[in-house]
């Protein structure tokens, strides 16, 4: 996908610019490196005391999680099926917070934390994506499809009262994607769209949802 658009660039068209507010499409990241002891271990991923936690089987609550972007991005001459083809680069801030109400194991040993634990996943990082839209239909409705990668700063936060830990680390994350669009607001200063869209990974698909103002 992407070098089929890099090919085209000699047809590419001016850059457009958008600001979007939604949940966060890969939300699996917040707890990824925690779900077994496996890859806690493997992964150093450091949670109360000094021991690697255990959220395999854990019950959790997620109390949210947010995803702001701000967005360039270059289409170029569409196909003649009508559909375009495009570059998007992105800057994301992503936000997330998750309350294990029946506590959760640390690895390493037999040590249970019984009362609520809090997680919280702050992020920011670039998403880069190619993409093919279909045609305007019904005179609002558009359709992405495409795939991508994005690469985050992720710092998590354990919360178990008076037991505190930080954990820094890096991912990358390929996807591909289906986005359904849809134009809700068209003025002279404003021009909003909601989205909904799927995501395909390593962490399995995933759900977003969120509003977008272009410029």
């Amino acid at each position: 996908m992407l070098l089929f658009i890099y090919g085209q660039a000699g047809a590419a068209q001016t850059w457009g610019y958008s600001v979007s507010l939604g949940t966060d499409p890969h939300i699996g990241l917040a707890d990824e490196p925690y779900r077994s002891l496996t890859s806690s271990g493997g992964g150093g991923g450091n949670g109360p005391g000094g021991s690697s936690v255990d959220l395999a089987d854990a019950v959790f609550d997620l109390d949210y999680s947010l995803q702001f972007a701000v967005t360039a991005e270059r289409t170029f001459t569409p196909l003649t099926s009508g559909w375009v083809p495009s570059f998007q680069g992105s800057f994301v801030v992503r936000e997330t917070a998750i309350t294990f109400p029946d506590g959760v194991r640390l690895s390493g040993g037999s040590l249970t934390l019984v009362d609520p634990l809090k997680l919280s996943s702050t992020s920011f990082g670039v998403d880069v994506r190619g993409a093919m839209e279909s045609p305007v239909f019904y005179d609002r409705y558009t359709v992405q499809v495409g795939a991508g990668a994005v690469v985050l700063r992720i710092t998590d936060n354990f919360d178990y009262g008076f037991l505190q830990a930080e954990n820094k680390r890096t991912e990358t994350l390929p996807y591909g994607f289906v986005r359904a669009q849809a134009r809700m607001i068209e003025t002279a200063n404003l021009d909003v769209s909601g989205y909904v869209e799927t995501s395909f990974s390593r962490l399995g698909p995933s759900w977003a949802l969120g509003l977008e103002q272009k410029f």
